[in-house]
Protein backbone atom coordinates (compact mmCIF):
# COMPACT_ATOMS: atom_id res chain seq x y z
CA UNK A 1 0.00 0.00 0.00
CA UNK A 2 2.72 2.45 0.85
CA UNK A 3 4.61 1.28 -2.21
CA UNK A 4 1.59 2.36 -4.13
CA UNK A 5 1.02 5.60 -2.69
CA UNK A 6 4.67 6.82 -3.33
CA UNK A 7 4.25 5.63 -6.69
CA UNK A 8 1.62 7.64 -7.14
CA UNK A 9 2.89 10.89 -5.47
CA UNK A 10 6.17 11.06 -7.45
CA UNK A 11 3.71 10.38 -10.83
CA UNK A 12 1.64 13.48 -9.85
CA UNK A 13 5.29 15.92 -9.79
CA UNK A 14 6.23 14.18 -12.78
CA UNK A 15 3.31 15.32 -14.69
CA UNK A 16 3.10 18.49 -13.25
CA UNK A 17 6.80 19.09 -13.84
CA UNK A 18 6.39 18.23 -17.46
CA UNK A 19 3.10 20.10 -17.62
CA UNK A 20 5.00 23.52 -16.06
CA UNK A 21 7.84 22.66 -18.69
CA UNK A 22 5.54 22.43 -21.74
CA UNK A 23 3.54 26.12 -20.90
CA UNK A 24 6.52 27.28 -20.50
CA UNK A 25 8.05 25.93 -23.82
CA UNK A 26 4.67 27.54 -25.63
CA UNK A 27 4.87 30.96 -23.91
CA UNK A 28 8.68 31.94 -24.90
CA UNK A 29 10.00 30.84 -27.98
CA UNK A 30 13.16 28.32 -28.22
CA UNK A 31 16.83 30.30 -29.11
CA UNK A 32 17.97 28.32 -32.51
CA UNK A 33 21.33 27.76 -33.24
CA UNK A 34 20.67 30.86 -35.48
CA UNK A 35 19.68 33.22 -32.70
CA UNK A 36 22.22 34.89 -30.54
CA UNK A 37 21.01 35.69 -26.83
CA UNK A 38 20.71 39.92 -28.14
CA UNK A 39 18.45 38.94 -31.07
CA UNK A 40 16.54 37.05 -29.01
CA UNK A 41 16.21 40.00 -26.21
CA UNK A 42 15.02 42.15 -29.51
CA UNK A 43 11.45 39.87 -29.19
CA UNK A 44 10.31 42.32 -26.00
CA UNK A 45 9.48 45.36 -28.41
CA UNK A 46 9.88 49.29 -26.96
CA UNK A 47 8.43 50.17 -30.23
CA UNK A 48 4.79 50.27 -30.04
CA UNK A 49 1.79 51.51 -32.79
CA UNK A 50 1.03 55.60 -30.97
CA UNK A 51 -1.43 56.77 -33.69
CA UNK A 52 -0.76 59.42 -36.02
CA UNK A 53 2.72 61.36 -36.47
CA UNK A 54 0.50 64.28 -37.03
CA UNK A 55 -1.07 63.95 -33.13
CA UNK A 56 2.15 63.41 -31.26
CA UNK A 57 2.94 66.34 -28.84
CA UNK A 58 6.48 67.60 -29.07
CA UNK A 59 7.97 67.67 -25.30
CA UNK A 60 10.09 70.37 -24.71
CA UNK A 61 13.87 70.27 -26.30
CA UNK A 62 12.19 69.00 -29.73
CA UNK A 63 11.47 71.33 -32.46
CA UNK A 64 10.24 69.48 -35.18
CA UNK A 65 10.05 65.78 -35.91
CA UNK A 66 8.54 64.31 -39.32
CA UNK A 67 9.30 61.02 -41.97
CA UNK A 68 7.94 58.43 -44.69
CA UNK A 69 6.78 55.48 -43.78
CA UNK A 70 8.35 53.48 -47.08
CA UNK A 71 11.65 55.73 -48.36
CA UNK A 72 11.69 53.82 -51.35
CA UNK A 73 8.23 54.51 -52.13
CA UNK A 74 8.97 58.29 -51.46
CA UNK A 75 12.08 58.31 -53.82
CA UNK A 76 10.29 56.82 -56.66
CA UNK A 77 7.37 59.38 -56.14
CA UNK A 78 9.80 61.89 -56.74
CA UNK A 79 11.91 60.14 -59.68
CA UNK A 80 9.00 59.91 -61.81
CA UNK A 81 7.44 63.17 -60.81
CA UNK A 82 10.48 64.92 -62.17
CA UNK A 83 10.24 63.05 -65.43
CA UNK A 84 13.88 62.80 -67.55
CA UNK A 85 15.06 64.87 -64.69
CA UNK A 86 15.27 61.91 -61.98
CA UNK A 87 16.18 59.14 -63.93
CA UNK A 88 18.98 58.46 -62.20
CA UNK A 89 16.89 58.78 -58.78
CA UNK A 90 16.98 55.80 -57.48
CA UNK A 91 16.59 54.31 -54.01
CA UNK A 92 19.89 52.32 -53.85
CA UNK A 93 21.84 55.71 -54.83
CA UNK A 94 19.70 57.79 -52.20
CA UNK A 95 19.93 54.87 -49.16
CA UNK A 96 23.27 54.32 -50.37
CA UNK A 97 24.45 58.06 -50.12
CA UNK A 98 22.94 58.43 -46.73
CA UNK A 99 24.90 55.24 -45.45
CA UNK A 100 28.29 56.62 -46.42
CA UNK A 101 27.52 60.05 -45.42
CA UNK A 102 26.59 58.55 -41.49
CA UNK A 103 29.34 56.16 -41.56
CA UNK A 104 27.61 53.31 -42.15
CA UNK A 105 27.99 50.05 -43.64
CA UNK A 106 26.30 49.44 -47.64
CA UNK A 107 23.12 47.82 -47.44
CA UNK A 108 21.90 48.04 -44.12
CA UNK A 109 19.08 50.03 -43.85
CA UNK A 110 15.50 48.90 -45.59
CA UNK A 111 14.43 51.44 -47.17
CA UNK A 112 10.88 49.64 -47.74
CA UNK A 113 10.40 50.39 -43.63
CA UNK A 114 9.52 53.54 -41.90
CA UNK A 115 12.39 56.02 -41.24
CA UNK A 116 11.92 59.29 -39.27
CA UNK A 117 14.05 62.53 -37.96
CA UNK A 118 13.95 64.76 -35.22
CA UNK A 119 15.83 68.28 -34.35
CA UNK A 120 16.25 69.18 -31.46
CA UNK A 121 16.45 72.68 -29.86
CA UNK A 122 20.32 74.02 -31.13
CA UNK A 123 21.13 75.89 -27.84
CA UNK A 124 20.72 72.53 -25.58
CA UNK A 125 22.56 70.68 -28.71
CA UNK A 126 25.27 71.54 -30.78
CA UNK A 127 24.05 68.96 -33.38
CA UNK A 128 20.39 68.96 -33.32
CA UNK A 129 19.32 66.12 -36.26
CA UNK A 130 18.82 62.72 -35.20
CA UNK A 131 17.51 60.17 -38.09
CA UNK A 132 16.05 56.52 -37.33
CA UNK A 133 15.40 54.08 -39.69
CA UNK A 134 14.97 50.28 -40.03
CA UNK A 135 18.04 47.92 -39.70
CA UNK A 136 17.64 44.69 -42.28
CA UNK A 137 19.89 42.55 -39.85
CA UNK A 138 20.46 43.75 -36.33
CA UNK A 139 23.72 41.78 -36.22
CA UNK A 140 24.47 42.30 -39.64
CA UNK A 141 23.97 46.26 -38.85
CA UNK A 142 26.37 45.89 -36.00
CA UNK A 143 29.06 43.92 -37.31
CA UNK A 144 28.89 46.82 -40.50
CA UNK A 145 29.53 49.65 -38.05
CA UNK A 146 33.16 51.05 -38.17
CA UNK A 147 36.02 48.94 -36.09
CA UNK A 148 36.95 52.02 -33.90
CA UNK A 149 33.37 51.72 -32.15
CA UNK A 150 32.73 51.42 -28.30
CA UNK A 151 29.64 50.06 -26.68
CA UNK A 152 28.27 50.91 -23.34
CA UNK A 153 27.43 48.20 -20.97
CA UNK A 154 23.70 47.47 -22.08
CA UNK A 155 24.95 46.46 -26.11
CA UNK A 156 22.23 49.05 -27.66
CA UNK A 157 24.39 51.70 -28.08
CA UNK A 158 27.52 52.56 -30.24
CA UNK A 159 29.83 55.20 -30.86
CA UNK A 160 32.84 56.41 -32.60
CA UNK A 161 34.19 59.50 -34.80
CA UNK A 162 33.81 60.20 -38.30
CA UNK A 163 35.85 62.87 -39.50
CA UNK A 164 35.45 65.67 -36.99
CA UNK A 165 32.39 64.16 -36.00
CA UNK A 166 30.97 62.07 -33.18
CA UNK A 167 28.42 59.66 -34.15
CA UNK A 168 26.22 57.78 -31.69
CA UNK A 169 23.88 55.08 -32.86
CA UNK A 170 21.46 53.80 -30.34
CA UNK A 171 19.36 50.48 -31.17
CA UNK A 172 15.46 50.17 -29.99
CA UNK A 173 13.95 46.75 -31.87
CA UNK A 174 15.08 46.65 -35.19
CA UNK A 175 14.95 51.13 -34.93
CA UNK A 176 18.35 52.31 -35.41
CA UNK A 177 18.44 56.12 -34.42
CA UNK A 178 21.70 58.05 -35.39
CA UNK A 179 23.07 61.50 -33.52
CA UNK A 180 25.89 63.76 -33.22
CA UNK A 181 25.13 64.90 -29.97
CA UNK A 182 26.03 62.54 -26.95
CA UNK A 183 23.09 63.07 -24.53
CA UNK A 184 19.85 63.26 -27.39
CA UNK A 185 18.82 60.39 -27.23
CA UNK A 186 18.87 59.47 -23.55
CA UNK A 187 17.03 62.80 -23.29
CA UNK A 188 14.23 62.22 -25.66
CA UNK A 189 14.03 58.08 -25.88
CA UNK A 190 10.62 58.36 -24.44
CA UNK A 191 9.67 60.13 -27.52
CA UNK A 192 11.44 58.24 -30.20
CA UNK A 193 9.48 55.26 -29.23
CA UNK A 194 6.50 57.24 -30.12
CA UNK A 195 7.84 58.46 -32.99
CA UNK A 196 9.22 55.06 -34.58
CA UNK A 197 5.64 53.82 -33.50
CA UNK A 198 3.73 56.19 -35.09
CA UNK A 199 2.47 56.10 -38.65
CA UNK A 200 1.75 58.21 -41.91
CA UNK A 201 -0.83 58.78 -44.16
CA UNK A 202 0.42 59.56 -47.59
CA UNK A 203 4.07 59.58 -48.20
CA UNK A 204 5.51 62.35 -45.89
CA UNK A 205 4.86 64.52 -42.86
CA UNK A 206 6.43 66.50 -40.65
CA UNK A 207 6.04 68.67 -37.97
CA UNK A 208 7.26 71.67 -36.64
CA UNK A 209 6.57 73.43 -32.99
CA UNK A 210 6.20 76.86 -33.19
CA UNK A 211 5.15 76.54 -29.44
CA UNK A 212 8.54 75.53 -28.54
CA UNK A 213 10.68 77.33 -30.89
CA UNK A 214 9.37 80.70 -29.92
CA UNK A 215 9.77 80.06 -26.23
CA UNK A 216 13.54 78.57 -27.61
CA UNK A 217 13.99 82.07 -29.60
CA UNK A 218 11.60 84.58 -27.38
CA UNK A 219 15.16 86.62 -25.79
CA UNK A 220 16.02 87.01 -29.55
CA UNK A 221 12.88 88.12 -31.18
CA UNK A 222 12.58 90.63 -28.71
CA UNK A 223 16.12 91.66 -29.34
CA UNK A 224 15.41 91.75 -32.89
CA UNK A 225 12.04 94.14 -32.54
CA UNK A 226 14.33 96.54 -30.15
CA UNK A 227 17.77 96.34 -32.35
CA UNK A 228 15.31 97.88 -34.72
CA UNK A 229 13.24 100.30 -33.06
CA UNK A 230 16.33 101.59 -32.04
CA UNK A 231 18.13 101.73 -35.15
CA UNK A 232 14.80 103.64 -36.69
CA UNK A 233 15.28 106.19 -34.00
CA UNK A 234 18.63 107.20 -34.47
CA UNK A 235 18.55 107.49 -38.43
CA UNK A 236 15.10 109.40 -38.23
CA UNK A 237 15.06 113.10 -38.54
CA UNK A 238 12.51 115.19 -36.67
CA UNK A 239 9.82 115.25 -38.91
CA UNK A 240 10.74 112.94 -41.41
CA UNK A 241 8.84 110.25 -42.96
CA UNK A 242 10.70 106.71 -42.62
CA UNK A 243 7.59 104.31 -43.58
CA UNK A 244 9.06 101.61 -44.87
CA UNK A 245 11.06 101.27 -42.21
CA UNK A 246 8.48 101.98 -39.49
CA UNK A 247 6.15 99.56 -41.41
CA UNK A 248 8.69 96.61 -41.55
CA UNK A 249 9.18 96.85 -37.08
CA UNK A 250 5.39 96.28 -37.06
CA UNK A 251 5.93 93.28 -39.28
CA UNK A 252 8.57 92.18 -37.18
CA UNK A 253 6.01 93.13 -33.86
CA UNK A 254 3.41 91.35 -35.65
CA UNK A 255 5.05 88.26 -36.75
CA UNK A 256 6.45 87.98 -33.03
CA UNK A 257 2.42 87.91 -31.72
CA UNK A 258 1.83 85.66 -34.47
CA UNK A 259 4.67 82.97 -33.70
CA UNK A 260 3.41 82.91 -29.71
CA UNK A 261 -0.11 82.49 -30.07
CA UNK A 262 0.77 79.22 -32.76
CA UNK A 263 0.99 75.98 -31.28
CA UNK A 264 2.28 73.61 -34.57
CA UNK A 265 2.57 73.71 -38.46
CA UNK A 266 1.95 70.25 -40.06
CA UNK A 267 3.41 69.47 -43.88
CA UNK A 268 2.15 66.52 -45.60
CA UNK A 269 2.85 65.05 -49.23
CA UNK A 270 0.48 62.78 -51.11
CA UNK A 271 0.59 61.49 -54.37
CA UNK A 272 -2.85 60.91 -55.84
CA UNK A 273 -2.38 59.93 -59.32
CA UNK A 274 1.16 60.59 -59.39
CA UNK A 275 0.75 64.41 -58.93
CA UNK A 276 2.26 66.02 -56.00
CA UNK A 277 -0.05 67.53 -53.35
CA UNK A 278 1.52 69.18 -50.12
CA UNK A 279 -0.80 70.32 -47.43
CA UNK A 280 0.34 72.77 -44.39
CA UNK A 281 -1.90 72.70 -41.47
CA UNK A 282 -1.18 75.54 -39.45
CA UNK A 283 -2.80 75.54 -35.99
CA UNK A 284 -3.00 78.25 -32.96
CA UNK A 285 -3.03 77.84 -29.20
CA UNK A 286 -6.23 77.13 -28.02
CA UNK A 287 -8.08 80.15 -26.68
CA UNK A 288 -5.97 82.38 -28.90
CA UNK A 289 -6.92 85.27 -31.02
CA UNK A 290 -5.37 83.88 -33.96
CA UNK A 291 -7.86 80.39 -33.40
CA UNK A 292 -10.42 82.40 -33.71
CA UNK A 293 -9.35 84.27 -36.62
CA UNK A 294 -8.79 80.89 -38.62
CA UNK A 295 -12.38 79.92 -37.86
CA UNK A 296 -13.97 83.29 -38.31
CA UNK A 297 -14.18 83.43 -41.83
CA UNK A 298 -16.72 81.46 -43.31
CA UNK A 299 -15.90 80.65 -46.80
CA UNK A 300 -17.53 81.96 -50.21
CA UNK A 301 -18.54 80.22 -53.59
CA UNK A 302 -15.11 81.45 -55.57
CA UNK A 303 -17.43 82.58 -57.88
CA UNK A 304 -15.35 85.03 -59.78
CA UNK A 305 -13.55 82.44 -61.45
CA UNK A 306 -16.47 82.41 -64.19
CA UNK A 307 -15.44 85.54 -64.86
CA UNK A 308 -12.19 85.52 -65.65
CA UNK A 309 -10.88 84.28 -69.26
CA UNK A 310 -10.67 80.87 -69.95
CA UNK A 311 -7.04 81.43 -70.98
CA UNK A 312 -5.50 83.27 -68.39
CA UNK A 313 -2.56 82.25 -67.40
CA UNK A 314 -2.72 83.22 -63.04
CA UNK A 315 -5.77 83.70 -61.32
CA UNK A 316 -6.25 83.87 -57.42
CA UNK A 317 -10.13 84.46 -56.39
CA UNK A 318 -11.05 85.29 -52.89
CA UNK A 319 -14.34 84.31 -50.81
CA UNK A 320 -15.43 85.43 -47.63
CA UNK A 321 -18.16 86.57 -45.46
CA UNK A 322 -17.81 90.22 -45.48
CA UNK A 323 -20.24 90.49 -42.28
CA UNK A 324 -18.22 87.55 -40.38
CA UNK A 325 -15.09 87.80 -38.38
CA UNK A 326 -12.57 88.37 -41.04
CA UNK A 327 -9.98 90.25 -38.58
CA UNK A 328 -7.06 87.80 -40.09
CA UNK A 329 -7.69 88.68 -43.95
CA UNK A 330 -8.21 92.87 -43.12
CA UNK A 331 -5.64 92.77 -41.31
CA UNK A 332 -2.74 91.61 -44.16
CA UNK A 333 -5.06 93.76 -46.85
CA UNK A 334 -3.87 96.56 -44.05
CA UNK A 335 -0.06 95.26 -43.96
CA UNK A 336 0.04 95.10 -47.68
CA UNK A 337 -1.85 98.87 -48.02
CA UNK A 338 1.48 99.99 -46.06
CA UNK A 339 3.82 97.80 -47.80
CA UNK A 340 2.63 98.60 -51.60
CA UNK A 341 1.87 102.43 -51.21
CA UNK A 342 3.09 103.29 -47.48
CA UNK A 343 -0.25 105.01 -47.22
CA UNK A 344 -2.07 106.50 -44.15
CA UNK A 345 -1.84 106.22 -40.70
CA UNK A 346 -3.37 102.45 -39.06
CA UNK A 347 -6.62 104.43 -37.97
CA UNK A 348 -7.28 105.50 -41.43
CA UNK A 349 -6.34 102.31 -43.01
CA UNK A 350 -8.54 100.46 -40.23
CA UNK A 351 -11.77 102.36 -41.17
CA UNK A 352 -10.89 102.38 -44.98
CA UNK A 353 -10.61 99.21 -45.17
CA UNK A 354 -13.78 98.03 -42.82
CA UNK A 355 -15.79 100.33 -44.84
CA UNK A 356 -14.50 98.69 -47.89
CA UNK A 357 -15.07 95.31 -46.69
CA UNK A 358 -18.78 96.16 -45.81
CA UNK A 359 -19.43 97.50 -49.42
CA UNK A 360 -18.19 94.19 -51.20
CA UNK A 361 -19.75 90.36 -52.04
CA UNK A 362 -16.78 89.45 -50.21
CA UNK A 363 -15.06 88.19 -53.76
CA UNK A 364 -12.23 89.33 -55.20
CA UNK A 365 -10.06 87.95 -58.15
CA UNK A 366 -6.59 89.05 -59.37
CA UNK A 367 -5.75 87.41 -62.99
CA UNK A 368 -2.95 87.45 -66.19
CA UNK A 369 -4.47 86.97 -69.54
CA UNK A 370 -3.60 87.97 -73.21
CA UNK A 371 -6.34 90.18 -74.69
CA UNK A 372 -7.32 88.69 -78.01
CA UNK A 373 -5.29 90.37 -80.83
CA UNK A 374 -2.67 91.02 -78.58
CA UNK A 375 0.52 90.16 -76.93
CA UNK A 376 0.92 92.05 -73.84
CA UNK A 377 -0.08 90.54 -70.65
CA UNK A 378 -3.02 92.30 -69.10
CA UNK A 379 -3.65 92.28 -65.46
CA UNK A 380 -6.50 92.90 -63.94
CA UNK A 381 -8.63 92.77 -60.32
CA UNK A 382 -11.84 92.32 -59.56
CA UNK A 383 -13.75 93.18 -55.96
CA UNK A 384 -17.66 91.99 -56.55
CA UNK A 385 -19.83 95.31 -55.35
CA UNK A 386 -22.80 94.09 -52.66
CA UNK A 387 -23.29 98.37 -51.79
CA UNK A 388 -22.90 100.40 -54.80
CA UNK A 389 -23.02 104.03 -53.14
CA UNK A 390 -21.05 102.84 -49.64
CA UNK A 391 -18.82 101.49 -52.05
CA UNK A 392 -17.86 104.69 -53.90
CA UNK A 393 -17.06 106.40 -50.99
CA UNK A 394 -15.05 103.31 -49.35
CA UNK A 395 -12.90 103.44 -52.93
CA UNK A 396 -12.52 107.31 -52.76
CA UNK A 397 -10.91 106.99 -49.40
CA UNK A 398 -8.86 104.67 -50.47
CA UNK A 399 -7.69 107.20 -53.38
CA UNK A 400 -7.28 110.12 -51.15
CA UNK A 401 -4.26 108.33 -49.67
CA UNK A 402 -2.22 108.88 -52.97
CA UNK A 403 -2.70 112.59 -52.53
CA UNK A 404 -1.48 113.16 -48.42
CA UNK A 405 1.53 115.28 -47.80
CA UNK A 406 2.67 111.74 -45.91
CA UNK A 407 2.43 110.12 -48.83
CA UNK A 408 4.30 112.25 -51.13
CA UNK A 409 7.28 112.77 -49.10
CA UNK A 410 7.06 108.68 -47.97
CA UNK A 411 7.21 108.31 -52.03
CA UNK A 412 10.26 110.61 -52.58
CA UNK A 413 11.79 108.92 -50.16
CA UNK A 414 11.67 105.34 -51.72
CA UNK A 415 12.63 106.83 -55.21
CA UNK A 416 9.11 107.07 -56.74
CA UNK A 417 6.89 110.15 -58.35
CA UNK A 418 3.42 109.25 -58.33
CA UNK A 419 0.64 111.05 -59.54
CA UNK A 420 -2.49 110.74 -59.38
CA UNK A 421 -5.81 111.59 -61.23
CA UNK A 422 -9.75 110.88 -60.39
CA UNK A 423 -11.49 110.57 -63.23
CA UNK A 424 -9.10 110.74 -66.00
CA UNK A 425 -11.07 109.57 -68.60
CA UNK A 426 -14.46 107.81 -68.93
CA UNK A 427 -16.01 104.85 -70.38
CA UNK A 428 -19.49 105.57 -70.90
CA UNK A 429 -20.77 107.00 -68.38
CA UNK A 430 -18.46 105.02 -65.98
CA UNK A 431 -15.25 108.21 -64.07
CA UNK A 432 -11.54 106.22 -64.48
CA UNK A 433 -8.65 107.23 -61.76
CA UNK A 434 -5.41 106.48 -63.20
CA UNK A 435 -2.07 106.33 -60.90
CA UNK A 436 1.43 106.61 -62.14
CA UNK A 437 4.45 106.13 -60.49
CA UNK A 438 8.00 106.74 -61.91
CA UNK A 439 11.44 106.42 -60.10
CA UNK A 440 12.65 109.76 -59.69
CA UNK A 441 15.88 111.34 -60.95
CA UNK A 442 18.08 110.06 -58.28
CA UNK A 443 16.40 106.28 -58.04
CA UNK A 444 16.95 106.22 -61.97
CA UNK A 445 20.77 106.27 -61.34
CA UNK A 446 20.92 103.01 -58.99
CA UNK A 447 21.35 100.10 -61.64
CA UNK A 448 19.76 97.64 -59.16
CA UNK A 449 16.67 99.42 -59.59
CA UNK A 450 17.29 100.92 -63.37
CA UNK A 451 16.65 97.25 -64.29
CA UNK A 452 13.72 96.87 -63.04
CA UNK A 453 12.23 100.45 -63.75
CA UNK A 454 10.15 99.62 -67.04
CA UNK A 455 8.56 96.12 -65.04
CA UNK A 456 8.26 98.18 -62.14
CA UNK A 457 6.27 101.19 -63.59
CA UNK A 458 4.45 99.27 -65.99
CA UNK A 459 2.68 97.11 -62.70
CA UNK A 460 2.38 100.48 -60.58
CA UNK A 461 0.67 102.23 -62.75
CA UNK A 462 -2.74 101.68 -63.12
CA UNK A 463 -6.62 101.95 -63.64
CA UNK A 464 -9.52 102.25 -61.79
CA UNK A 465 -13.58 102.10 -61.76
CA UNK A 466 -16.64 101.57 -59.68
CA UNK A 467 -19.43 100.05 -61.29
CA UNK A 468 -22.66 98.81 -60.28
CA UNK A 469 -21.05 94.94 -60.18
CA UNK A 470 -17.16 95.37 -59.47
CA UNK A 471 -14.22 97.38 -58.64
CA UNK A 472 -12.34 96.82 -61.50
CA UNK A 473 -8.13 97.77 -61.67
CA UNK A 474 -6.13 96.99 -64.59
CA UNK A 475 -2.59 97.59 -64.32
CA UNK A 476 0.61 97.45 -67.16
CA UNK A 477 1.15 98.40 -70.59
CA UNK A 478 -2.68 97.21 -71.57
CA UNK A 479 -4.67 99.03 -68.91
CA UNK A 480 -6.54 101.22 -70.58
CA UNK A 481 -7.27 99.32 -73.04
CA UNK A 482 -8.36 96.98 -70.61
CA UNK A 483 -10.46 99.02 -68.97
CA UNK A 484 -12.35 99.63 -71.94
CA UNK A 485 -12.45 95.90 -72.89
CA UNK A 486 -14.28 95.22 -69.04
CA UNK A 487 -16.70 98.10 -69.15
CA UNK A 488 -17.61 97.31 -72.56
CA UNK A 489 -18.36 93.81 -71.92
CA UNK A 490 -16.72 92.02 -74.68
CA UNK A 491 -14.92 89.97 -71.96
CA UNK A 492 -15.39 86.11 -72.17
CA UNK A 493 -14.59 84.50 -68.82
CA UNK A 494 -14.76 80.37 -68.82
CA UNK A 495 -11.73 79.66 -66.76
CA UNK A 496 -13.96 77.48 -63.87
CA UNK A 497 -15.18 75.30 -66.70
CA UNK A 498 -11.12 74.70 -67.52
CA UNK A 499 -10.30 70.61 -66.69
CA UNK A 500 -7.47 71.54 -64.82
CA UNK A 501 -9.05 73.98 -62.50
CA UNK A 502 -12.10 71.38 -61.98
CA UNK A 503 -9.49 69.06 -61.35
CA UNK A 504 -7.53 71.74 -58.64
CA UNK A 505 -11.13 72.79 -57.10
CA UNK A 506 -11.89 68.72 -56.16
CA UNK A 507 -8.46 68.10 -54.55
CA UNK A 508 -8.99 71.87 -52.95
CA UNK A 509 -8.44 72.51 -49.16
CA UNK A 510 -11.73 72.23 -46.98
CA UNK A 511 -13.75 75.22 -47.19
CA UNK A 512 -11.58 76.71 -48.87
CA UNK A 513 -11.82 81.17 -48.57
CA UNK A 514 -9.13 81.18 -51.43
CA UNK A 515 -7.52 79.73 -54.44
CA UNK A 516 -4.74 80.41 -56.55
CA UNK A 517 -3.92 78.89 -60.31
CA UNK A 518 -1.59 79.46 -63.30
CA UNK A 519 1.07 77.70 -65.00
CA UNK A 520 4.84 79.51 -63.63
CA UNK A 521 6.38 78.01 -67.01
CA UNK A 522 3.99 80.01 -69.44
CA UNK A 523 4.15 83.90 -66.86
CA UNK A 524 7.72 83.11 -67.16
CA UNK A 525 7.51 82.18 -70.63
CA UNK A 526 5.39 85.21 -71.13
CA UNK A 527 7.43 88.12 -68.80
CA UNK A 528 11.02 87.09 -69.02
CA UNK A 529 10.84 85.30 -72.69
CA UNK A 530 12.21 82.07 -71.37
CA UNK A 531 12.05 79.40 -73.93
CA UNK A 532 9.23 77.35 -74.71
CA UNK A 533 10.41 73.69 -74.41
CA UNK A 534 7.59 71.16 -76.16
CA UNK A 535 6.19 70.21 -73.07
CA UNK A 536 4.55 73.52 -72.77
CA UNK A 537 2.49 73.30 -75.52
CA UNK A 538 1.95 69.47 -75.35
CA UNK A 539 0.94 69.69 -71.68
CA UNK A 540 -1.06 72.50 -70.83
CA UNK A 541 -2.34 72.75 -66.86
CA UNK A 542 -1.48 74.82 -63.76
CA UNK A 543 -0.67 74.39 -60.38
CA UNK A 544 -2.84 75.62 -57.24
CA UNK A 545 -3.09 76.26 -54.13
CA UNK A 546 -5.89 76.82 -51.91
CA UNK A 547 -6.32 77.99 -48.43
CA UNK A 548 -9.06 76.57 -46.35
CA UNK A 549 -9.58 75.64 -42.83
CA UNK A 550 -10.46 71.94 -41.17
CA UNK A 551 -10.86 71.64 -37.66
CA UNK A 552 -9.54 74.66 -36.23
CA UNK A 553 -6.62 74.64 -38.55
CA UNK A 554 -5.61 77.20 -41.54
CA UNK A 555 -5.09 74.45 -44.36
CA UNK A 556 -2.54 75.30 -47.47
CA UNK A 557 -2.94 72.97 -50.14
CA UNK A 558 -0.29 73.37 -53.05
CA UNK A 559 -1.33 70.87 -55.72
CA UNK A 560 1.23 70.14 -58.48
CA UNK A 561 0.49 67.94 -61.38
CA UNK A 562 3.44 65.93 -62.45
CA UNK A 563 3.37 67.53 -66.14
CA UNK A 564 3.30 70.81 -65.05
CA UNK A 565 6.40 69.97 -62.60
CA UNK A 566 8.28 68.47 -66.02
CA UNK A 567 7.45 71.33 -67.71
CA UNK A 568 8.79 73.82 -65.02
CA UNK A 569 11.79 71.99 -65.24
CA UNK A 570 12.16 72.08 -68.71
CA UNK A 571 11.77 75.69 -68.76
CA UNK A 572 14.44 76.50 -66.47
CA UNK A 573 16.45 73.92 -68.31
CA UNK A 574 15.77 75.72 -71.67
CA UNK A 575 16.52 79.25 -69.96
CA UNK A 576 19.74 78.05 -68.32
CA UNK A 577 20.87 76.73 -71.94
CA UNK A 578 20.21 79.77 -73.54
CA UNK A 579 22.24 81.68 -71.20
CA UNK A 580 25.53 79.83 -71.72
Amino acid sequence: MRHNTLRRSTLRRYTSGLALILAASLAVPACSKKDSPETAQAVTKEVTASGALEQLAAPAGVLAFGGADSPEQLIQHVARLLGPAGQQLTSEVAMGGLERSLGLGAGTIDATKPARFLVADPKLYAEPLAVAFVVKNRDAFIAALPPSKTMNEGGDAYSWTEGTKAVFVNLLDDHAVVTHAPQLFAKQREFFTKLLGSKIEGAFSSVLSVKNIAAAFNAELDAFAAEMEANIGRIKAPGASLGAPEQSLELVRAAARFARELDTVTMSAAVPGGDLMLTVDTRAKAGTELAKHFTGSKPGALALMAKIPADAKFAAVFSIDPAGDNALMKQLSQWGMKLGVGAGSSAELTQATEAFYRATTGEMALFAYRPEGTSELAIVSLTGVKDAPRMRAAWAEFMKMYSTDSMKKALVETGLELKFTAGAYKVGDVPVNVTEAKLNGDAKKRPELAQLGSLFESLTTSHSAVTDEFVIVAMGATAKASMEAWLGGTVKGGLDLVPGLVKARGRAAENAVALVYGSPAELMQLVMGAPTPPQAQAQPGGIALSIGQKEGALRVVLDLPAAEVQTLSAVFGALAGSLR
